[in-house]
């Protein structure tokens, strides 16, 4: 089962070749790739643009400042090592920017979340994991 909103923090350098993208995330903030040739910010960070297949692409840091677009809590089936942490809020993330991202609520109760709420990006390491996480602003 794949998550896509845990990040392993130190990845091996021959799994991966956005090293900076974890580096930023270890320092708590987001960043991705953008094609200058297209205008087109990518998610999740790429090497390649899948619009143009530029491979020039430029770095930027993303506000991490969002509105939450749809949410669900999880009630049973967490990832191995998570299950202490049952029930848990997965969310869809629109950034500022206009990406929309997969990622833990945090920080509040199911109930007290409502669509359009404003979010902010906070990091929640766990191990050698983090996981993408935003809480109510």
């Amino acid at each position: 089962m794949t998550t896509p909103h845990i990040f392993k923090l130190e990845p091996n350098p021959s799994e991966t070749k956005l090293k900076k993208f974890y580096e930023t995330l270890r320092e708590g903030r987001l960043t991705t790739t953008y094609c200058g040739k297209c205008s087109l910010t990518h998610w999740p960070p790429r090497m390649v643009c899948p619009n143009c297949m530029n491979e020039d692409l430029n770095w930027i840091e993303l506000s991490g400042k969002g509105r939450l677009y749809a949410f669900t809590e999880v009630m049973d089936g967490a990832p191995l090592g998570m299950e202490d942490e049952l029930p848990y809020i997965i969310g869809v993330v629109e950034l500022d920017e206009g990406i929309r991202l997969l990622a833990r609520i945090v920080d509040t109760k199911y109930g007290e979340l409502r669509i359009g709420q404003r979010v902010v990006f906070t990091i929640k390491p766990r191990g050698d994991f983090a996981v993408l996480s935003f809480r109510p602003e």
